[in-house]
């Protein structure tokens, strides 16, 4: 309830609210943001890690959290990585009389700390192609080992739908074990062509870090792709695959196949390749050559 007081007159323009906290005035408030900004541009990283991305569009965000990790974490994890292989993994492989043990070494990996899309249909779609193994589809999908089949339980089976006009007459097309080992040899060729000129661009992307240079030079420009993260979208950013299947006409037209179909298939499946992250084996070929406008001119 309200307490009433009665005053005179003469005191009451003298009554006023006091408060015991001190009031900052707008210098006190830009001070403060200085020395917050200040502190974030003596970091080893981006200030604007700290400071906030309100201004930045996606792709300047990807490229400074990756600065983030090379600038401000992998320096560290280099120290510490070099100073377990000199003051323990060596000594030990010494004392057991390993001949090479100074070609072995302690090494660090970012690529979890790295933010990458949801990779699960990609992952679906590579290990229809019998790219990728089970267990590498169930760690993309958010499944572990302890959710696969176990031995002894009724697994059921995919089944095979065939389409409303399927009639029983022989094919008009090779089956896929039939397929010429001319046409297999050329696609495979060519994907390795292009997997390889994409290495090359690869290394000089912001995908190969300086950290990361020493080791990308002893792998396979093919096989870069599996030790630096790409996304889907970069592929196409950085021109990975740019002039990649010139000669796919040539081939398309010695096979009596549709070169844009073609040219199409192997583009979509090193695409898938270099954002799963899955090396490209001969075996695989002809899986990727059952493409239906491919199976339907050979």
């Amino acid at each position: 309830m309200p307490i009433i007081l009665e005053v005179p007159p003469e005191v009451i323009s003298e009554m006023k609210v006091l408060t015991f906290e001190s009031d900052f005035d707008q210098l006190a408030l830009k001070l403060r943001e200085e020395a917050i900004r200040r502190f974030a541009t003596g970091l080893e990283i981006p200030g604007e890690v700290l400071l906030g991305m309100g201004d930045i569009n996606h792709w300047g965000a990807w490229a400074l959290q990756a600065e983030a990790i090379r600038l401000g974490i992998e320096p560290r994890l280099a120290t510490v990585a070099h100073a377990l292989t000199t003051q323990w993994l060596r000594p030990l492989l010494e004392d057991q009389g390993v001949n090479d043990a100074g070609q072995w070494l302690v090494w660090y990996d970012t690529s979890p700390l790295r933010v990458r899309q949801n990779r699960s249909q990609t992952a679906l779609e590579v290990y229809d192609r019998g790219a990728i193994s089970a267990e590498a589809l169930r760690r993309e999908t958010g499944f572990d080992d302890s959710d696969a089949p176990r031995l002894g339980q009724n697994v059921r089976a995919r089944e095979t739908r065939l389409p409303v006009d399927e009639t029983t007459t022989p094919p008009d097309t090779l089956p896929a074990s039939a397929m010429p080992e001319g046409l297999l040899a050329a696609a495979d060729g060519l994907i390795w062509g292009a997997l390889s000129a994409a290495g090359e661009k690869l290394r000089r992307t912001p995908a190969c870090p300086r950290s990361e240079r020493a080791r990308a030079k002893e792998m396979l420009s093919a096989a870069l792709h599996t030790i630096l993260p790409v996304e889907a979208v970069q592929v196409e950013q950085w021109r990975l695959l740019e002039g990649a299947w010139a000669r796919v006409p040539e081939i398309a037209a010695r096979y009596g196949l549709d070169a844009e179909c073609l040219t199409a298939t192997l583009d979509s499946y090193c695409r898938e390749l270099i954002a799963a992250g899955v090396e490209h084996r001969y075996e695989q070929t002809s899986g990727v050559l059952r493409a239906p406008c491919v199976m339907g001119a050979a």
